[in-house]
């Protein structure tokens, strides 16, 4: 138990442990800083896989600032809305596959009309559409929200690259 009170002891070995206090906190505040800022960026720049490709992940409840080059150049993301996570990999051949989720206060019909412009559409229901955009196919449906979505009472949508 002494050990535990050794700075509490005197002045000089208070002074000491408030000193060393004063010098480390700020160093680990910016290496946080740092971190984070870093991981952040990062996001979109993804990682290398085995396929020889890359592969970009994000999973996060405040919306990615930006994805991929590889997704925007095919698809552009949905302007009144919040991507929440985003998995998606290219191979050796810069072939996407993969999926992103996305919230919106839109509803489901308008996210759709923003997805036909300039597509080509294969299939169109009440809860989904299939269209061809830049010769990729690609699947946007309405998703069911769960107790653990980040983000509730607005519309879930996926973007699914097969």
């Amino acid at each position: 138990m002494d050990n535990l009170f050794f700075f509490l002891k005197d002045k000089k070995r208070l002074k000491f442990l408030l000193l060393c206090i004063a010098i480390a906190a700020p160093i680990l505040i910016g290496a946080v800083l740092v971190v984070n800022y870093y991981e952040a960026n990062e996001q979109a720049a993804g990682t290398p896989n085995d396929k020889g490709g890359i592969s970009y992940y994000y999973r996060e409840s405040d919306g990615a600032k930006e994805l991929p080059k590889v997704v925007t150049n095919i698809v552009p993301n949905y302007t009144s809305g919040q991507t929440t996570y985003f998995n998606v990999s290219t191979d050796s051949k810069n072939k996407l596959g993969g999926n992103l989720y996305v919230f919106t206060k839109d509803d489901f019909a308008k996210v759709k009309e923003f997805y036909k412009q300039s597509a080509t559409i294969i299939d169109e229901s009440d809860e989904s559409l299939e269209i061809i955009k830049n010769k990729v196919k690609i699947t946007i449906s309405k998703e069911k929200i769960y107790e653990d979505d980040p983000i509730q009472n607005e519309t879930k949508f996926n973007v699914y690259f097969p």
